[in-house]
C-alpha cells in the first residue's frame, strides 16, 4: 500500500537527511595521553583562505556549525584552540589538558557560503596513563622510577645526605 501525504514526504526526506548526513571518506586518527596536548591539521582549498573555520564533535554534518566548539572567528575557546596558516591552506586545532572523554569522533568544516560546507573527519583516542613504580635505596640515595605512558618515564631520586629530591625525566620513544 503507497500513501502520500505531507508527513509521509517529510518522514522520507528526514530519513535521506539522516542516512546521508555523514561524512567522511577518509578519518585522520589521532593518539594521545591524558593531560597531554594534542594538535591535529584540517587541509582546505585555497580559495576558501578567507571563508569561516571550525570544529564539531561528532560526524554529522548538518549540526556542525550549529555546534561548533570553535571558529577561526573566536580562535579560543577553554582548552580548544584554532589556528589558521592561510598560506598553506591548513587549519589547525589544539586541545589543551586532554581527558577521556575528549575520545571520538571530529569534524573540521569549512563553510562555503553558496554551497555545502567542506569536512574532514578526525577521530581521537585519548589514553589513560599506566603507572609501575620501582623502589630502590642504599644509604646515600633513593631511587623511585615510574613509568607514566609506555613511552614516558620519569625517574626521581633522593638524596638521603643533602634531603632532597632530583627529578628525571625521559620518552623511550
Amino acid at each position: 500500500m503507497l500513501c502520500c501525504s505531507s508527513a509521509t514526504l517529510t518522514c522520507h526526506l528526514t530519513l535521506f537527511i539522516f542516512l546521508t548526513d555523514s561524512c567522511c571518506d577518509t578519518v585522520t586518527k589521532v593518539q594521545s595521553y591524558e593531560g597531554y596536548s594534542e594538535s591535529f591539521s584540517c587541509p582546505y582549498e585555497s580559495q576558501y583562505q578567507n571563508s569561516l573555520k571550525y570544529i564539531c564533535r561528532g560526524n554529522q554534518p548538518s549540526t556542525c556549525l550549529q555546534q561548533a566548539l570553535i571558529t577561526s572567528d573566536t580562535k579560543q575557546n577553554g582548552r580548544f584552540r584554532l589556528d589558521d596558516d592561510k598560506v598553506s591552506g591548513t587549519f589547525t586545532v589544539t586541545i589543551n589538558s586532554l581527558v577521556k572523554g575528549d575520545s571520538g569522533s571530529y569534524l573540521c568544516g569549512v563553510q562555503r557560503n553558496s554551497e555545502l560546507d567542506v569536512f574532514s573527519a578526525v577521530e581521537l583516542k585519548v589514553k589513560v596513563g599506566e603507572t609501575n613504580t620501582c623502589v630502590h635505596e642504599n644509604n646515600m640515595v633513593r631511587a623511585v622510577s615510574y613509568t607514566l605512558f609506555s613511552d614516558h618515564c620519569v625517574s626521581v631520586f633522593y638524596n638521603l645526605t643533602e634531603q632532597n629530591y632530583v627529578k628525571h625525566q625521559f620518552d623511550t620513544r
